[in-house]
């Protein structure tokens, strides 16, 4: 077995400090940290890992959870207090209002997201910003091709912290009937 120089030092160091009460403060001085972690742990890569370990353990908490997510049907959007209005917005795009009060449940909101699907692939993602609408309602839209809106879901995100937050799904094509957009 090779020896290893950082603890040969340290145990020789060790040796010499037979006194080690009244000189402690004067070993510290000149001795390295390493001198003091290579006996506990063994190596540099033993410390690392053991850091990393305590780590990864602490790190687990609900602010790495998903957000709560909720379908949206007409119903619950009338219960919520949103309303979806579409109107042309020339020969080929459609522009999609949501408006909505801040109050009851979605009191604590805190942005509305943009979302385009083909597939399975995420192809578009966006935070909306605010238009000017009526005091104390939020109002946001968006403007896309007839033929790609049905891939299009608008989320109402709320919560005030990383571990309440919750969002509420509303899929475009459940909402907006294009041959009544004129």
């Amino acid at each position: 077995m090779q020896p290893r120089p950082h603890r040969d030092s340290f145990l020789q160091r060790w040796g010499e400090e037979r006194k080690l009460e009244s000189r402690f403060p004067e070993l510290l001085c000149r001795c390295d940290i390493e001198d003091f972690m290579t006996p506990i742990y063994g190596s540099k890569a033993a410390l690392t890992t053991s850091v990393l370990a305590f780590l990864v353990l602490l790190a687990p908490s609900r602010c790495f959870a998903m957000m709560d997510i909720e379908q949206v049907t007409q119903e619950r959007a009338h219960a919520l207090g949103m309303e979806i209005r579409a109107h042309a917005a020339g020969p080929d795009l459609v522009r999609v209002e949501l408006e909505f009060e801040a109050k009851g449940e979605l009191k604590s909101y805190s942005r509305v997201d943009l979302e385009s699907h083909d597939g399975g692939k995420l192809l578009l993602f966006a935070s909306l910003r605010e238009e000017p609408g009526k005091p104390g309602h939020i109002l946001v839209s968006f403007a896309a091709d007839r033929s790609t809106l049905d891939r299009f879901t608008l989320r109402v995100v709320t919560g005030a912290g990383t571990f309440d937050m919750s969002g509420y799904d509303i899929r475009v094509k459940d909402f907006v009937k294009l041959e009544q957009v004129h």
